[in-house]
């Protein structure tokens, strides 16, 4: 069911011209069930009323990127804290790839990193602020913004 309702909802999203994942393929089993949570019509219960066995389902996500905000959070803690020798190094690594493949068209590659770094937070607020723009403009909403996603 959730699977579905992703696949439904990407695709949705796609035709409103909303920057989204979309889903290449989606797998269900019958070999293998999970518990989930069901509420009756016309409910107002905040606890499920009855739990369903439904298939298993994987859905194969596409995406132009799968960089993640998450990513970089994990890279610059480690960094941080100096866990490692190459740790700083690393987030550099990620950093300038990131920039390489999705950012090359809006940062000189002549400049240096912390040149680099600020227009790479600049130009992530551009996108990130006309992402959530749009899921407004089609009424979608978030309580939270989760960065591993």
């Amino acid at each position: 069911r959730s699977s579905v309702r992703e696949f439904i909802a990407q695709e949705h999203m796609h035709s409103l011209k909303v920057p989204t994942s979309r889903s290449l393929c989606l797998f269900t089993t019958t070999k293998e069930q999970v518990k989930r949570p069901w509420f009756n019509n016309n409910s107002y219960s905040k606890e499920a009323e009855v739990m369903i066995e439904e298939d298993v389902a994987i859905t194969t996500r596409v995406a132009s990127s799968f960089i993640r905000v998450g990513q970089l959070e994990l890279f610059a803690r480690r960094a941080r804290k100096n866990e490692h020798e190459k740790a700083y190094e690393e987030l550099e690594k990620l950093v300038l790839h990131l920039i390489n493949r999705e950012y090359n068209s809006e940062i000189n590659s002549d400049l240096n990193l912390e040149q680099k770094v600020i227009l790479l937070a600049q130009e992530f607020k551009n996108r990130l602020t006309s992402l959530v723009a749009n899921w407004i403009r089609v009424g979608y909403c978030q309580g939270n913004f989760n960065s591993d996603n």
